[in-house]
């Protein structure tokens, strides 16, 4: 402390002692009384400053030491446990509350004995008497700070117990009302023995039902949205306050309400309801939010479902007939209930079921003789009557008749997917690329044709019907022709060299057929290969001849069959079934039915063909299936007493399967007179002879995916939206479409060709407007399949739709 009064000053008095004494009233005497006084103010107030002074540097020490306090409270707390426990004794002691004695002393009594030490002496006893005040005042704060550690101890305790529980009841089976229960009371059990006030621990209670109730409900949406968003779908649920709530639109009948008024209030309760008793404990927004989530669950189970069924039902039949066994997943009938509802899930699942046991007695056929399955099925639909029974023999009939029309339609493939060593022999042939160096090899060709038609034959596939290479394979070729690529084009004439240098008369006539059906003809000198006069030219001069006397009978068996459909049955009926001249062996018979399609192109609307197709497309066109061919129709072909209905042939004309033996036809057509005449006597109209128009229907490639698939209906849409007609004279336009396209600015794609929206072979224009930029697989299947469907038809025969499916 400075000390701005000297001390000697400070300490003097009027010396009364040895001094001459004047008298008071003296001037002498007056004037030292006044000395005196001065001199007794000024050390009077030397005394106030001093005690000023001591007073403010006692202050600011107590200050000093609230600093250190506080730190050392700080340090106290950071390393106390975490619920406080003993913080405050470890501070500042403890005291007795009734003497007011320290009876355990703190970390505080340290500091301070030691902060008092290093003060002034003077400072010293200002400073002690205030230590129990510092005590008292830093206990209060210490004390605070104890019991707010513990208060976050508890909340923090309590968040993981009811998170743990919410992740129970998340996990857990929602109908499991036992568990759920144990979870909830667990969490409201640990909030009754908070620390908290009433209105407090109401709120914590409430926040926890609401909090179970959520987790329960969605882990009834994860579990079952669809039943979830049937149970929350009639709005919103009433509550009772403490957790046991019901659900408003169920409402509760007279026994509930004499159970609930007994306590028991889950008596009677269907599962639905108890799970829906908590719900109501959640605010109206919290109700709301749930129920849009479980709307938005149900409508993702169903699409994921509905995607799962429809590709279960576009590849499972498929797959299963041609490998017996499918990998992927055939959903259940719940699966179809969730998509299609409880009346019509359940029968589209029996409709895949009954494809699946069609698609496996396929397969179970696939090494059967042509005769023993139409012994099968003979068999088949002379069988029991009992119900499993006679669902297999359907089964049965409708297998048999689609492999029998498979492999007449298309042997040659049918062959290439039953035979892992004929598919690997074609791959072989034709390579894996346009330069592949070991592809289009003489002999590994013939092999592989020899194996072909040599298991053709051995299934009884008959020699009209043979198909040494597989069509997909010669459409490919063709497709690859038009692209006008120099690879391409080179690899056409190995193949030509190839197919010339066919072995084998009945397989030479056959591949020519063949090759013309792919709009090949050409690629062979002449259209046909170079055989010996003495075999295939030979019999191709007595077919030609046979053929056309046939055409020349034909034509006046239809002349008469024509009067007989006007008179409606009351002249004489023709007869179709004799009179013709028949081959005499089976190249012959090759060779006629290639040029009894020669004379129908060339005769166009003439006797031959146009009247008979007429009279053959009014007969059957009333029993079109929807898909003529693939495991996928045969749910289709049932008829209404679920027997094996009709199975039509891939080209529209009927299957040899639908009569065993086969009919020639010849009966076909008077079968269809039969029909006509039929449904003439009971209108009592004329029928006319040809049809005015008609429907084309391609298949997809194997390989393609689902985009090009997607592309493909969207250009058989495009077709069926347009006015379309034959074409035969079609011109295309000297400048190529492609340059055109992409001199109007249009891009194409390296896979992409430049397309006719509407081909020209079905009346479309040459204008930029009818072009469009298509995957080139799926442009160019297209114009092969179209071409090949209406070669027969009228020019300017109206084309009522284009459909497309699988084969």
């Amino acid at each position: 402390m400075v000390h701005i009064i000297p001390l000697f000053v400070g300490e003097r008095r009027l010396d009364t002692g040895n001094a001459v004494q004047y008298p008071d009233s003296s001037p002498v005497g007056e004037a030292m009384q006044q000395l005196g006084d001065r001199w007794q103010a000024a050390a009077e107030r030397y005394e106030q400053r001093k005690a000023q002074q001591q007073a403010f540097d006692t202050e600011i020490a107590a200050r000093r030491l609230n600093g250190e306090l506080a730190k050392a409270e700080a340090d106290a707390v950071a390393n106390a446990p975490a619920d406080g426990a003993g913080l405050h004794d470890a501070m500042y002691g403890q005291v007795d509350p009734y003497t007011g004695q320290v009876v355990k002393t703190g970390l505080f009594d340290t500091l301070f004995g030691n902060f008092l030490k290093q003060l002034p002496p003077e400072l010293r006893a200002g400073l002690a008497g205030r230590k129990e005040a510092f005590r008292a005042v830093g206990g209060r704060r210490m004390a605070g700070q104890q019991n707010q550690r513990r208060k976050q101890y508890e909340q923090d305790q309590v968040a993981e117990v009811h998170t743990a529980e919410l992740r129970n009841i998340s996990q857990s089976d929602p109908n499991d009302t036992v568990a759920f229960d144990a979870s909830r009371q667990a969490g409201l059990d640990l909030i009754a023995k908070m620390d908290l006030d009433p209105r407090a621990k109401a709120l914590a209670e409430a926040d926890w039902r609401a909090s179970t109730a959520k987790a329960r409900m969605q882990a009834l949406i994860a579990q079952d949205p669809r039943r979830a968003a049937e149970m929350l779908s009639a709005g919103p649920v009433a509550s009772d306050g403490m957790g046991e709530t019901v659900r408003a639109q169920l409402g509760a009948d007279a026994r509930d309400e004499q159970a609930a008024a007994k306590g028991d209030w889950r008596r009677n309760k269907t599962p639905d309801e108890v799970i829906a008793q908590a719900f109501g404990d959640l605010p109206e927004e919290e109700q709301r939010a749930i129920r849009r989530q479980a709307d938005a669950a149900n409508l993702a189970l169903k699409v994921k479902i509905g995607a799962a069924i429809s590709r279960a039902e576009a590849e499972a039949p498929d797959h299963i007939a041609l490998t017996g066994a499918y990998s992927g997943n055939i959903p259940g009938e719940e699966a179809y209930k969730i998509v299609y509802g409880p009346d019509e899930g359940p029968k589209r699942r029996q409709d895949l079921e009954w494809q699946v046991n069609v698609a496996k007695k396929i397969f179970d056929m696939g090494t059967m003789s042509n005769q023993a399955i139409k012994a099968a099925i003979v068999n088949a639909e002379t069988g029991s009557n009992s119900s499993p029974d006679r669902k297999s023999d359907e089964a049965t009939a409708v297998a048999g008749k689609l492999v029998l029309e498979r492999r007449r339609v298309d042997s040659g493939d049918y062959i290439s997917d039953t035979s892992q060593e004929i598919s690997a022999g074609w791959k072989a042939v034709f390579g894996n690329g346009p330069s592949d160096p070991e592809a289009y090899d003489q002999d590994t060709y013939d092999r592989t044709i020899e194996l072909s038609v040599a298991t053709q034959k051995a299934l009884g596939v008959d020699d009209e019907n043979l198909q040494p290479v597989p069509l997909s394979i010669l459409l490919k070729l063709a497709g690859d022709r038009d692209s006008g690529s120099m690879d391409l084009m080179d690899n056409y004439a190995r193949v030509s060299e190839l197919f010339r240098h066919t072995k084998g008369a009945v397989a030479q006539a056959a591949l020519v057929r063949e090759l013309d059906q792919a709009g090949l003809g050409g690629i062979l000198p002449g259209g046909k290969p170079g055989l010996s006069p003495s075999e295939v030219f030979r019999a191709d001069a007595k077919a030609i001849g046979k053929e056309t006397a046939n055409a020349g009978i034909l034509a006046g068996k239809l002349i008469k069959g024509g009067g007989y459909v006007v008179s409606l049955g009351s002249t004489e009926r023709p007869d179709f079934g004799h009179g013709y001249y028949e081959p005499a062996n089976s190249t012959e018979k090759v060779m006629m039915r290639q040029h009894g399609d020669a004379l129908s192109w060339g005769l166009g609307e003439g006797v031959a063909k146009g009247i008979g197709r007429g009279i053959d497309w009014f007969a059957s066109a009333p029993r079109q299936a929807e898909r003529s061919a693939g495991v996928s129709a045969a749910a289709k072909v049932r008829n209404s007493e679920g027997a094996a209905g009709e199975i039509r042939a891939l080209d529209g004309t009927e299957s040899p399967a639908d009569g065993i033996p086969a009919k020639r036809q010849s009966d076909e057509t008077s079968d269809a007179l039969d029909s006509i005449s039929g449904q003439a006597a009971e209108s009592g109209a004329v029928v006319g002879q040809n049809s005015t128009s008609q429907d084309i229907h391609v298949y997809h490639m194997r390989k393609w995916d689902a985009s090009q698939r997607e592309k493909a209906a969207l250009k058989a849409q495009r077709l069926t939206d347009r006015d379309t007609s034959v074409n035969h004279h079609a011109v295309r336009d000297s400048n190529p479409a492609r340059r055109r396209y992409t001199e109007a600015g249009n891009e194409v794609a390296p896979d992409e060709d430049v397309d006719h929206i509407q081909d020209l072979q079905l009346n479309g224009s040459e204008d930029l407007s009818n072009l469009d930029a298509l995957d080139r697989s799926v442009n160019r299947s297209f114009g092969i399949q179209i071409k090949h469907k209406i070669k027969n038809l009228p020019h300017g025969t109206k084309i009522n739709k284009v459909t497309i499916g699988d084969r």
